[in-house]
């Protein structure tokens, strides 16, 4: 029977490395120096080799929610921005912004700017979004490149890693 070390896992690995350390322990005198010290490199590489993946992990997680921002899947726009992404600008960037369904499909929205100053408009969700973030889209636009700028270089550099692992 054949074993390649594909057929280990990084917690096999990590197991066998310190059991033998624990029976290093228990025959230390038997153990010769060399391999004494390649043991307990070989542990402390696993160790921080489990830190990494964790770490790589959490990275990917953070990278997939930042591409969901960046790259929405909601074909639902207007003007280039999806609701979400106006109700949040304008949250951000307006000292005020209160919406109010006033129906099934009529809605209320209230926004103070120190920027623009007050608006309020009733009607369509996406047509009163619309007309309050117009004053900001370049804004918007710009911050949005830049966003994707640097998100798609992050990319980059983590599927060069990948790519090299």
């Amino acid at each position: 029977m054949s074993l390649d070390m594909e057929d280990f896992t990084l917690g096999m690995i990590m197991e066998q490395a310190k059991a033998a350390q624990l029976k290093k322990e228990a025959n230390a005198e038997k153990l010769p120096a060399l391999f004494d010290k390649a043991l307990n490199a070989l542990v402390a590489a696993c160790e921080k080799l489990e830190v990494i993946t964790a770490e790589r992990d959490q990275l990917e997680t953070q990278l997939k929610e930042l591409e969901a921002i960046v790259h929405p899947d909601d074909k639902s726009k207007y003007l280039g921005f999806t609701v979400s992404q106006m109700l949040y600008h304008l949250s951000k960037d307006c000292k005020e912004v209160e919406l109010t369904a006033k129906g099934e499909s009529d809605w209320c929205l209230h926004v103070l700017s120190a920027q623009c100053g007050e608006f309020e408009m009733q009607g369509g969700l996406m047509f009163i979004l619309g007309q309050a973030s117009k004053p900001f889209l370049k804004q918007w636009m710009e911050e949005r490149l830049e966003a994707k700028s640097k998100m798609d270089n992050i990319l980059a550099i983590v599927k060069s890693a990948k790519d090299g692992e």
